[in-house]
This record gives C-alpha cells, sequence and structure tokens, in this order.
C-alpha cells in the first residue's frame, strides 16, 4: 500500500472497489434490498411472465431433484450452440494426429441450410473476426483455432491476428445439406498427406450428457484466473482449488474468499 493511503482509498481504487465501499456503508446504516423479489409488482415473474405463472414449481421436488445437476457448464469461452463444432474439430484433430497448421490440406463443415447461412453467408467477420465478441460467435474461425492449437482458450479466442489461425479459416468450406436436422453439422479434416476424418457433432461437453470431468473445470478455473483483470497467483489458486475439496467441511466461505484477497 502506498504510504499514508487509507486502506478505503486502496480499496476504492481497484475495479468496483467504490461500488463496494458505497454498498458496505449502505448495509450498515440500515438499507435493505427489494422485497418480494419473485411475485412483487416489479419482480420476476410480471416481468418474465406478465401472462400468469405457477409459483409452486418452485418448490416442487425440493430436497429431492437436485436441478443444477442439470446444468451445463461451457468449456470455452464462446457461443454455446458452438462447442459442438469445437469439439468435433478436436476430435478430428487428434484422430489424424495432426500437430501443425501445415498438416491440414482442407476442412468441410456440412449443417441445416440455416446453420450453413448463419455462419457462411454473414460476411467476413465469420472467418476473420475483428473483435473478440465477433469472435465468439465465428464457426470458421473457432473451427481454425482448434485445428492450430488443440485448444480453445481466453488467449486463442483473443488471437484475432494469428496468421496460421487465419489462414486456415479462410480455407474452410461449407455446405448446405437439406436432409440435416436444424443445428445438426458436421466436421471432415483431410491432412496433406491424404488422410481424412468426418467427425459428426453431437450433445457438446460439458451437458448433462457429457458432463466435464474435475480436471476440465479445473483448467477452465486456472484460465481464467491467469487472464482476470487481477489474476490470481498459482499459490492462491492452488488454495482456492483445495478448499473447493474439502468444501463439505469447511466451517465457513471465508477460506473461499481468501484467494481473492489479493
Amino acid at each position: 500500500m502506498h504510504p499514508g493511503r487509507g486502506a478505503d482509498q486502496a480499496d476504492a481504487s481497484r475495479p468496483g472497489g467504490e461500488r463496494r465501499r458505497f454498498s458496505a456503508v449502505s448495509a450498515h446504516t440500515g438499507f435493505t434490498g427489494a422485497r418480494n423479489i419473485f411475485n412483487g409488482r416489479f419482480g420476476f415473474f410480471e416481468l418474465y411472465q406478465p401472462n400468469g405463472y405457477d409459483a409452486s414449481v418452485l418448490l416442487r421436488d425440493l430436497g429431492t431433484a437436485f436441478r443444477g445437476e442439470a446444468l451445463s457448464y461451457k468449456p470455452y469461452p464462446c457461443g454455446r450452440p458452438l462447442h459442438a463444432a469445437i469439439d468435433a474439430a478436436l476430435i478430428a484433430r487428434a484422430q489424424l494426429k495432426i500437430e501443425r497448421p501445415d498438416d491440414i490440406g482442407s476442412v468441410t463443415i456440412e449443417a441445416d441450410p440455416a446453420g450453413h447461412s448463419d455462419q457462411f453467408g454473414r460476411g467476413l467477420t465469420k472467418r476473420r473476426p475483428t473483435q473478440v465478441v465477433e469472435a465468439q460467435f465465428a464457426q470458421p474461425f473457432l473451427v481454425a483455432t482448434a485445428l492450430v492449437h488443440g485448444k480453445v482458450g481466453i488467449a486463442e479466442v483473443d488471437g484475432l491476428g494469428d496468421a496460421s489461425v487465419l489462414s486456415l479459416s479462410d480455407r474452410i468450406a461449407g455446405v448446405a445439406r437439406d436432409h440435416r436436422p436444424r443445428g445438426s453439422l458436421s466436421i471432415t479434416v483431410q491432412r496433406t498427406d491424404g488422410r481424412l476424418v468426418t467427425v459428426e457433432a453431437s450433445d457438446p461437453i460439458g451437458s448433462p450428457e457429457k458432463p466435464l470431468t474435475n480436471a476440465q473445470l479445473e483448467a477452465k478455473l486456472r484460465d481464467c484466473a491467469r487472464n482476470a483483470v487481477q489474476p490470481l497467483s498459482d499459490v492462491n489458486l492452488d488454495g482456492l482449488l483445495a478448499a473447493i475439496g474439502r468444501l463439505e467441511t469447511l466451517p465457513d466461505a471465508r477460506e473461499l474468499m481468501t484467494a481473492f484477497a489479493g
């Protein structure tokens, strides 16, 4: 801390610090939040179900059905509808033992007409995005990224100027098939030596049908921690993971927060 600088000043200078201080002071003086957040006049149901709702659904099967088990977790930092294509590209890469961009001769993505039009009929930004948000929804760019790097993390999606990725992305062919169910696709990758493989996309990794392993969840956490505005050190991250491993025996949640204290 800078000599003579108070803790409040230091916290206020951090991202969101002033908001945290204001929230703490408001709570201390007795300021409360909204009441009846679900069924109040300005509540959730009125906003999203203005034509009527059944609030009893909230408590139905409480304690016996655990809805969290049906959640999907995104392994890649991009639009969820594109994850199945990335999975297929990574499978093809592994099956063909691709190690370098020069190993890749051609790539073809076959999809239903609507899916094809969405990705191959929208102009150059699907192949050469100019900003990260465009990259997160650009199928040719993301498939090329997966094939070139063998992974799609935060740094890879942010690699808008990666010459190897852009070169491959420019060469990816898209084919529309009328017989395909909406949302389905396959990826065919051919090596320069002639070997090829076609992978049909299926339920994406991270879905209830294909849940992430603990190792995959840890890899996602580490990628996010490395790329945070205030990156977590390896020591703090290791401590956080150790605390998560003991979650059911922790006396309170403060140990989980220690890693974020700086």
